[in-house]
C-alpha cells in the first residue's frame, strides 16, 4: 500500500492523539503517529508530554520505564527526560557531560482529547468555540475511517455535495475568509429540500433554512457552527500512514440558557439527539468517501469554488519534518 502523507508532507497543526480518559495519571502509552514511534505520558499532577519512544542513549524502549519528578525515566540506565525532550538527569553509565535531547512534540488537552502539535513551536493554539456562546459539550467520540483525512475536510468545503447527498440547497452567496495562512473559513446559507420525513419535520419546526459557518485550521481541524439550531461541532482528523485510513474525533456542543439542574438535563438530552444526527449525517459521507484519493481534477470554477479554495489553502500550508528539525 502506498504511504500517504508521510512526515515530510503533513501540515503543521494540532492533531488528536487519543482520548484523555485513555491516559491515566503516572501512565505511559506507546503511540504510532506521524510515521514515528512515541511515548505519551501523564505525571501525577496532570502534566502531559510526548517523546520519541526510544532512549537516545542505547535505544531502550521508554514505554518500559516509569515517571519520576515529571519526567520519563529510562529503565536501563535511569536517564530522565522532561516533556521538552531535555535530559533532566543523567544516570548509570553516563556519557561525558553534555546537553542531551530527544525528539518531543508539544501537547495540549481540550474537549477530553489529547492533541500533539506537528511542529516545534505552535503557530496557533487548538481552536475553540467562543465562550460567549455558553456551550455544553458532549463527550468526544471517535470514528475509524476508510479514507484519507484530507478527503473528509475537502468534502466539507465541497458544498455542492450537500445537495447531491443530503438534500440541502445552497441559497445566496458563498463567502470565504482567512485569519492566517493556517486558517480558511466559509459561510453559506442552506435550505432543506422536502424529500424525506425528517426533512419535512425540520421545515415544519422552522429549521428549514439556516446559515452555516466552517472554520478550518491546519487542514485537519474543523469547527462547524449553525446559529439557527444552536448546533456546534468540533471535528479533528488524525492521519494514518495508509492512504485509505484516518481517524475522526468528534465533539458536539449547543448553547445552554443557564446551568441549573433542569436546563442542564434538557440540554444534555438535546445534545444526545444532536450528536446522533451529526454521526448519521457524517456516516452518509463516510460511505461515499471510502477509498477516495483526494485530487482536484476537472473542477468548475463556479460550482466547485469551495473545493478549489480549500485545495489551494491546503497546498500552501507550512509543513514540518522531524528529519530536518535543527533542535535535536
Amino acid at each position: 500500500m502506498q504511504s500517504i502523507q508521510n512526515q515530510e508532507n503533513l501540515p503543521r497543526s494540532w492533531y488528536p492523539v487519543c482520548l484523555s480518559r485513555e491516559l491515566k495519571k503516572n501512565g505511559l502509552m506507546p503511540i504510532k503517529l506521524f510515521g514515528n514511534d512515541w511515548i505519551l505520558f501523564r505525571e501525577s499532577h496532570g502534566t502531559i508530554g510526548m517523546l520519541y519512544r526510544f532512549c537516545p542513549h542505547m535505544g531502550t524502549d521508554l514505554a518500559n520505564g516509569c515517571i519520576i519528578e515529571n519526567c520519563v525515566r529510562c529503565p536501563l540506565h535511569h536517564w530522565k527526560f522532561d516533556k521538552n525532550g531535555i535530559r533532566a538527569e543523567s544516570g548509570f553509565g553516563d556519557s561525558p557531560q553534555q546537553p542531551v535531547k530527544t525528539q518531543y512534540l508539544p501537547v495540549q488537552e481540550k474537549y477530553g482529547i489529547i492533541f500533539a502539535y506537528w511542529g516545534r513551536n505552535p503557530e496557533f493554539q487548538p481552536p475553540t468555540l467562543p465562550d460567549s456562546l455558553n456551550l455544553l459539550y458532549s463527550n468526544p467520540i471517535t470514528m475509524q475511517l476508510n479514507n484519507s483525512y484530507v478527503a473528509v475536510i475537502l468534502n466539507a468545503f465541497d458544498v455542492q455535495h450537500l445537495t447531491a447527498v443530503h438534500n440541502r440547497i445552497i441559497d445566496g452567496e458563498i463567502t470565504f475568509n482567512n485569519e492566517s495562512i493556517y486558517h480558511l473559513g466559509i459561510k453559506f446559507s442552506l435550505r432543506v429540500s422536502r424529500k424525506k420525513l425528517l426533512d419535512s419535520m425540520l421545515i415544519m419546526s422552522g429549521m428549514g433554512s439556516s446559515e452555516i459557518q466552517y472554520n478550518c485550521w491546519g487542514g485537519n481541524y474543523l469547527i462547524v457552527q449553525n446559529p439557527t439550531t444552536k448546533f456546534c461541532a468540533v471535528m479533528i482528523l488524525q492521519p494514518s500512514e495508509r492512504v485509505d485510513e484516518s481517524k475522526l474525533f468528534l465533539v458536539v456542543a449547543t448553547s445552554i440558557a443557564s446551568k441549573n439542574f433542569i436546563n442542564a438535563f434538557i440540554t444534555k438530552q438535546k445534545l444526545r439527539i444532536m450528536r446522533f444526527f451529526a454521526v448519521s449525517f457524517l456516516q452518509q459521507d463516510v460511505r461515499i468517501l471510502k477509498n477516495m484519493r483526494p485530487v482536484l481534477g476537472l473542477s468548475s470554477p463556479e460550482k466547485d469554488i469551495g473545493a478549489i479554495k480549500f485545495w489551494d489553502y491546503f497546498q500552501k500550508l507550512p509543513r514540518f519534518s522531524i528529519s530536518q528539525d535543527p533542535h535535536v
